[in-house]
């Protein structure tokens, strides 16, 4: 994941307080990982669709409200890892192009930028 974000892992993994914080299982085993197996973020590019072609629409997989699995020297929680990424790409969101789920139990919460 640190990858697709174009940045670099912390040098020290700080692990969270899982009674508030993620990860709880594979992601706190496997520093930099997460709990989800089949969770990851990917760019979607529309190409024949002549109303959308050259949109793209990117899907952020972000497990917890308050996640620890994405560090970085300068960040400690997956959300300012994400919010680094999006301002350093130059996409931040707007509110009106935002779309967010959330799931309970365990909590995920996904992001939709578009």
């Amino acid at each position: 994941m640190m990858d697709y974000y174009g940045l670099s892992p912390a040098k020290e993994w700080i692990p969270p307080d899982t009674t508030i914080e993620g990860p709880i299982a594979h992601g706190l085993r496997n520093h930099f990982g997460t709990d989800c197996a089949g969770c990851d973020s990917h760019m979607k590019v529309v190409f024949g669709d002549d109303k959308l072609i050259g949109r793209s629409a990117e899907y952020i997989a972000v497990e917890f409200a308050r996640g620890r699995e994405f560090q970085t020297d300068w960040t400690g929680t997956t959300q300012e890892t994400l919010a680094t990424y999006l301002r350093c790409s130059g996409r931040l969101p707007k509110s009106e192009g935002v779309s967010f789920t959330l799931f309970w139990e365990p909590l995920v919460m996904e992001m939709l930028l578009y």
